[in-house]
């Protein structure tokens, strides 16, 4: 399949919607490494139960994220180290999601709400890269990614890439609001991490992520759909993925 295909009309977007399924919300206190990781663990699992129907629905096999690793400031991984500006990142080549835990840890009783919706929006965000390497987007998005003549383009190609995983992100809030109580300041958090995006004054070359009026657009979408249909970045006009 060309890679226009497998990143415009790949089979995915009609799965239909993740299901809506029991996710636990821990009590433990997000103080520890420990907490912070059997978290994180849960919460990958969650996204797979909710996942598998829309993707089998699809036509692909949904392998489970093989692990969590904890990964603070420089460790290593078969797709590089965890840099300073990075918190989490998803391994294509060890189906692995890398977590700085440090960033997570909650030491106060009214920040621990918070940090838990960091902690499924983050796990939320990186299985989304996850479903692209099960569908064939990630090996499609490297070929364009690596054909881009200037450093714009190539930004531009992550934008699309980035703004997809997190459009899955919301798609998979949207499908679990009620498992997942997010509503009031639940609510409020997980809009901060979905709408965030680039500094809006950021130049195209260093706006790899979207603006925050652009992630709020797609992030309202999908939440609403409910499913991965809502977050087809590749065929969207350039303006749409600024």
């Amino acid at each position: 399949m060309e890679t226009e295909q497998v990143l415009r009309r790949n089979q995915l977007y009609d799965g239909g919607q993740a299901a809506a399924v029991r996710c636990p919300r821990s009590s433990a206190r997000l103080a520890t490494k420990q907490a912070v990781m059997r978290y994180a663990s849960s919460i990958v699992g969650c996204l797979t139960r909710s996942w598998t129907p829309a993707v089998e629905r699809a036509g692909f096999k949904l392998f489970p994220v093989n692990a969590v690793h904890a990964a603070p400031r420089g460790t290593p991984s078969p797709c590089g180290p965890m840099d300073t500006d990075t918190v989490a990142f998803y391994c294509d080549d060890d189906r692995g999601i890398y977590l700085d835990w440090t960033q997570y840890i909650a030491k106060s009783a009214d920040s621990q709400e918070s940090s838990r919706v960091a902690v499924e929006y983050t796990m939320a965000h990186e299985y989304g890269h996850h479903l692209q390497a099960t569908s064939g987007m990630s090996s499609a998005y490297d070929d364009r990614f690596f054909a881009a003549k200037s450093e714009t383009a190539r930004v531009a190609e992550s934008r699309r890439n980035e703004l997809q995983a997190s459009c899955f992100a919301a798609a998979f809030f949207g499908a679990n609001q009620k498992t997942l109580q997010v509503y009031g300041e639940r609510l409020e958090d997980y809009e901060y991490h979905a709408f965030s995006g680039d500094d809006a004054d950021a130049p195209a070359t260093e706006r790899g992520y979207g603006s925050p009026k652009t992630n709020r657009t797609w992030a309202r979408a999908a939440f609403k759909a409910e499913g991965p249909g809502a977050c087809n970045t590749w065929a969207a006009p350039a303006k749409q993925v600024s």
